[in-house]
C-alpha cells in the first residue's frame, strides 16, 4: 500500500483549490475609486426613496420617529431630504411637529442625535476620508467571499475613529464591488457605530440599508444615565439622471 500513498497525496493536493492572494489594500481602494469615477462621470443627480426609523431610548421614556422621504444626491452639492410622511410613536404628524421634536432631541443629545439624523453619504465620500490601516483578510458577507479592509481617517475628526470596508473578490476583468462598510466614531463623549450595506445600480455601489447605534452617557442630578439612540434606514427606488 505504501507505494500508492505518494500518488494519492499528489492527486489530493492537485485537486485542492488555490487560495486567492490578497491584493494590496491601497491598490484595491484606488481600483474601486477609478471605476466609481468612470460610472459617475455621466451622472447629474441621484434620487432615492428613504424609509427611516429613529429611536431614542432614554431614562423613563422612548421616542420612535418614522419618516418616508425623498433624497436628492446632487453632484458637488449637499444631499437634500424632502420628508413625505412622518410618525411619532405610531401616530401620523405634520412635518412641522416632527421638526419641533427633533429640535428638542438635538438640544438634549447633541452630536449623538445629529449622527442618527444625518442623511447617508455616497461611498466615494466615505472612502475619500480614509486610508488602509492594516492587512487585508479574507471574509464573507452574506455568503459572498470578500476582502476585509481595516481603515482609519486621513485626518483626525469626530466622525470616524476607525472602520472596516468589505469588497467583493473580482474575477479577471471585473471591478471590485463595495458590499459593506462599518464606521466607528466618537462624536464628543459618545460612541457610535454605523453599518451600511450597498447595492450595485448602474455601475455604482449605492446605500441600501444603514444601521446606526449611538450610546450617550449623561449625568443628571448626580446620577449617570445611558441613552441609546438608533436608526434603521432603508433606501431604494433609485433614479439616476444623466448630465
Amino acid at each position: 500500500m505504501r507505494p500508492l500513498l505518494l500518488p494519492v497525496l499528489l492527486f489530493l493536493f492537485a485537486a485542492m483549490p488555490i487560495a486567492a492572494q490578497a491584493p494590496d489594500a491601497e491598490a484595491l481602494l484606488a481600483d474601486w475609486h477609478r471605476n466609481w469615477r468612470t460610472a459617475f462621470t455621466p451622472v447629474a443627480r441621484i434620487q432615492a426613496r428613504e424609509t427611516a426609523i429613529r429611536t431614542v431610548d432614554g431614562p423613563g421614556s422612548m421616542q420612535r420617529l418614522r419618516t418616508v422621504s425623498t433624497l436628492q444626491y446632487a453632484v458637488g452639492g449637499p444631499t437634500d431630504r424632502e420628508i413625505l410622511f412622518a410618525e411619532i410613536n405610531g401616530r401620523r404628524v405634520f412635518v412641522a411637529r416632527l421638526h419641533q421634536l427633533e429640535t428638542r432631541l438635538g438640544r438634549a443629545y447633541g452630536a449623538g442625535y445629529r449622527r442618527i439624523r444625518r442623511t447617508s453619504v455616497l461611498p466615494n465620500t466615505l472612502i475619500a476620508l480614509v486610508r488602509p490601516s492594516g492587512r487585508i483578510t479574507a471574509d464573507q458577507v452574506d455568503g459572498v467571499p470578500v476582502w476585509e479592509v481595516p481603515v482609519e481617517p486621513l485626518r483626525v475628526n469626530d466622525l470616524i475613529e476607525r472602520g472596516t470596508l468589505w469588497f467583493s473578490r473580482p474575477g479577471p476583468g471585473e471591478a471590485p464591488r463595495l458590499l459593506r462598510s462599518r464606521i466607528v466614531g466618537t462624536p464628543g463623549p459618545d460612541s457610535a457605530v454605523m453599518t451600511t450595506d450597498y447595492t450595485r445600480t448602474a455601475g455604482l455601489d449605492l446605500p441600501r440599508y444603514i444601521e446606526t447605534e449611538v450610546v450617550v452617557r449623561q449625568r443628571r442630578r448626580r446620577r449617570l444615565f445611558t441613552i441609546l439612540l438608533s436608526a434603521e434606514v432603508t433606501l431604494g427606488e433609485y433614479t439616476i439622471t444623466p448630465r
